[in-house]
């Protein structure tokens, strides 16, 4: 049992002190975080693009294509139910492929790696499931992403646990987010 400097039940005043400072500490990162991601949606906005496409392209990122295409496909036919039908042509009647620079390109392709392997070791997965030609850049690239991933989630394989000592206060319950296989579709972003 951890030493108590007085009595009061719960955990001592020391551990809730610890935990907000670090509560504290994190919520400012978040604010400044926040602030810098407001700038930059109202210089896009100010550019023309759509501060909605950018955040949804960062969400559906996350998702299966699959639940992305039934989405569009429910949202699609309701419309439909109010007067307001789409054809394929209302929607698709220009190219929606991205046409980007090679600078760009090889930005974007970047960009997917790098979420690809920190999301490999949030997902707690092995190193060794780098999809990329071992020493190539992407396997580098994915490697030291994969490493922040697992460094974040505190679970990835080969990590040793640590253990507590007997008389320790037991640390917060931490849940884990879903360990999905989250990929992009052929064709978007970074995929030939």
């Amino acid at each position: 049992m951890a030493e108590k400097l007085n009595d009061k039940p719960g955990p001592s005043d020391d551990l809730i002190q610890s935990f907000y400072a670090e509560v504290a500490k994190a919520t400012r990162a978040k604010d400044e975080a926040v602030g810098s991601l407001r700038a930059i949606l109202k210089r896009a906005k100010g550019a023309g693009v759509a501060p909605s496409m950018l955040t949804g392209m960062i969400a559906d990122k996350k998702r299966e294509p699959e639940d992305v295409r039934l989405e569009l496909l429910n949202r699609l036919r309701g419309l439909a139910f109010v007067n307001m039908p789409m054809t394929q042509e209302d929607l698709f009647g220009t190219n929606l492929t991205p046409q980007l620079s090679p600078k760009i390109r090889a930005q974007a392709d970047r960009l997917d790696v790098e979420a690809a392997g920190y999301q490999a070791g949030l997902d707690g997965r092995a190193a060794d499931e780098n999809p990329h030609d071992a020493g190539s850049e992407f396997h580098q690239l994915w490697h030291s992403h994969w490493a922040e991933g697992a460094a974040r989630d505190g679970s990835a394989a080969g990590e040793d646990a640590e253990e507590e000592p007997d008389d320790a206060e037991p640390a917060p319950t931490v849940v884990k987010a879903s360990s999905r296989k989250r990929r992009s579709p052929p064709g978007v972003m970074g995929h030939a």
